[in-house]
């Protein structure tokens, strides 16, 4: 598997239904929850930055797509 963009991670957590929480993010983690109650830390400065694919799979996990 390639390495992915926070964007392309970003992008895809919005497009299934998933919203930040602004006043759970911790330095360089952001929070992320749907309707469903899923859960999801996503580790990103900036949205150029790689997410690792372990950390990606994981994160794909907490959204339930995967």
């Amino acid at each position: 598997m390639s390495q992915v963009k926070a964007s392309e991670v970003l992008k895809l957590l919005k497009e299934n239904g998933f919203r930040e929480l602004t006043n759970r993010q911790s330095g360089d983690h952001h929070r992320f929850v749907d309707g469903h109650g899923h859960k999801v830390t996503v580790p990103f400065a900036s949205k150029k930055a790689v997410i690792a694919p372990g950390t990606y799979n994981y994160i794909l996990k907490q959204a339930g797509l995967k």
